[in-house]
């Protein structure tokens, strides 16, 4: 009588996904692959283009540097966006804007807070690849969940990357509901940081 297929079952070996843990496992035909970018089943790579939403909270800024980190691994474009809603400026971003010495006249704008909050992410998404990556910024305007997936059906990105909960006059219930919103609605991948 033949085995059963439960009995011609493999246990399945644990994979690291921390290189600096130890050596990755072989792959079947027992090259090394360390340094690779991950492909999908036709060989390209998984990702080539990443649309990180970053708002100034740190937990965007936790999203910008994850998604640096996979845009370097995959050699993939990162697009960094901001939304600037039409409400009042929080506190919150007015302190933001004074610590990253703005104009004074010109911490309450949107665009300002825009500016400067995209140049950090930049910046931290520099740092974060150890180095040279494909940036670029955009600035957008009104409701932040719709206008990211405006934005994705524009740019045509293969992964949306996002934090959790940002910046809100209600704690984490309007961002909060940006990223939920996301992943719900978007048509590509959706990575949401904490």
């Amino acid at each position: 009588m033949a085995p059963s297929l439960a009995d011609r079952r493999v246990p399945a070996r644990p994979t690291r996904i921390d290189q600096d843990q130890g050596e990755p496992p072989p792959t079947a035909s027992g090259s090394d692959t360390r340094g690779a970018a991950p492909a999908c089943r036709g060989g390209d790579r998984m990702y080539k283009r990443i649309l990180a939403a970053v708002d100034g909270s740190p937990n965007s800024y936790r999203a910008v540097e994850r998604a640096a980190i996979i845009a370097k691994t995959q050699n993939a474009e990162l697009v960094l966006a901001n939304v600037e809603p039409r409400q009042p400026v929080p506190e919150s971003l007015r302190q933001f804007a004074r610590v990253e010495h703005l104009d004074e006249g010109a911490t309450e704008t949107w665009e300002n807070i825009a500016r400067a909050v995209l140049h950090r992410a930049s910046s931290e998404a520099t740092e974060a690849a150890g180095g040279e990556l494909k940036i670029r910024e955009e600035t957008m305007i009104g409701d932040p969940a719709d206008a990211i997936l405006d934005a994705a059906d524009a740019e045509n990105p293969d992964l949306i990357v996002v934090g959790n909960r940002g910046f809100s006059q209600i704690k984490g219930l309007i961002l909060g509901s940006v990223s939920q919103k996301l992943a719900a609605n978007a048509h590509v991948d959706v990575l949401i940081v904490k």
